[in-house]
């Protein structure tokens, strides 16, 4: 899924840094797949009996790492220094924050040092939302995700048109732009002929 993030966003939202960070989307995404992966081994290691009658049984499904052990293990893994991984892991690290969300940001600090991921945001998230969220969080402009989208549109619905054997007469798929008699322009995404 994170391979098909080209179709979605431009190449340079995946690589721009935001402001006072040594990290873009595609350290991130790195990141969160090894996150991933920790997630997985965790599953093998819960309780068979899933019926939870104290805090104790609930703590079975709540599993931690110490937030050094897991900055080094990431700096190790991915031979980022130590300052870019702790900076991914604190922007991966849910703080309550408006607009924050635990599916986006699958750790929460639970305090002396350790850290606990999510479980489930780790292994069924919408890589899509995810990355569009985490672009915002990091105030990365989106302007150009819209001219990317219609491209991909364009091509999705054209694609379709010439594969269809039903339909014989049409006209090419296309965006346009018209005057209004305010004067304003107005951007038509997909003119469609069929």
């Amino acid at each position: 899924k994170i391979l098909e993030l080209k179709y979605f966003f431009p190449q340079q939202f995946l690589e721009a840094k935001a402001k006072s960070t040594d990290f873009n989307i595609l350290d991130l995404l790195q990141v969160f797949r090894l996150l991933v992966l920790l997630a997985e081994e965790a599953t093998g290691k819960f309780p068979h009996d899933d019926s939870i009658y104290t805090q104790n049984k609930l703590l079975g499904f709540c599993p931690w790492v110490k937030k050094t052990e897991l900055v080094h293990a990431i700096s190790k893994a991915l031979e980022f220094d130590y300052k870019k991984s702790d900076q991914i892991v604190d922007f991966l690290t849910f703080k309550a924050r408006p607009k924050q969300e635990l599916w986006c940001h699958p750790l929460v600090d639970i305090g002396n040092g350790k850290i606990t991921y999510l479980v489930s945001s780790l292994l069924t998230p919408v890589i899509t939302r995810v990355v569009e969220h985490w672009l915002v969080a990091l105030e990365i402009d989106l302007q150009e995700k819209g001219v990317q989208f219609e491209g991909v549109l364009l091509d999705s619905v054209s694609n379709a048109l010439k594969e269809n054997s039903l339909i014989n007469d049409y006209k090419e798929p296309r965006t346009m732009r018209i005057k209004l008699k305010s004067g304003d322009e107005e951007e038509i995404d997909l003119i469609l002929k069929v």
